[in-house]
């Protein structure tokens, strides 16, 4: 792992911070994503410089397609090409409320952000990965997006998450058999 650079969504706390570290101690440069903590990201972006791997923090609401164009081309011109994408982002809405509460937009930003963002990072990293034959993308959902179990006043959030199960699966299929990426 020494040397790849890895992009994580959504990294300036939580699991994705958890994970940043993680890579980071493997030896991987590091992308930080964050909306709105940067204070966090920065205080992250330090700690991980003084692993002794390159690190930088750039603030992309995944929910946004041209924010999302705008992370990936800042990594690849600061760090390189993504060797490793973990796509841990994606909006909540905290409040519990059943389906018709959620106003339209609410819908839009949570399959935006939980299952369109991630399919448009994939698609804008894919390629270099199969150039090189190599490259890792990791979706993270929640404990049981793979069963597709209901899940009363979130309904919108899981179902992006169960889309985004469905996809990651169909995706692993296919990259293995032309590329043998993971």
């Amino acid at each position: 792992m020494k040397g790849k650079i890895a992009l994580i969504t959504g990294s300036a706390k939580g699991l994705g911070k958890m994970t940043a570290l993680s890579l980071a101690d493997q030896g991987c440069h590091i992308a930080l994503n964050y909306v709105h903590s940067q204070l966090e990201a920065e205080a992250l972006k330090t700690q991980i410089i003084a692993k002794g791997v390159r690190c930088i923090a750039v603030q992309a609401d995944i929910s946004k397609a041209e924010e999302i164009h705008a992370l990936v081309a800042a990594v690849e011109a600061q760090l390189g090409h993504i060797d490793i994408l973990v796509n841990n982002a994606g909006p909540f809405v905290r409040e519990r409320r059943v389906f018709a509460d959620y106003s339209e937009a609410e819908v839009q930003m949570l399959v935006q952000g939980n299952l369109l963002g991630p399919m448009i990072l994939d698609q804008l990293v894919l390629p270099e990965m199969r150039r090189k034959q190599w490259g890792r993308i990791i979706h993270f959902g929640f404990s049981h997006a793979g069963e597709a179990r209901s899940w009363p006043h979130r309904a919108v959030y899981a179902a992006a998450k169960v889309g985004l199960v469905s996809f990651t699966k169909t995706l692993a299929v296919e990259e293995a058999r032309l590329t043998g990426l993971r």
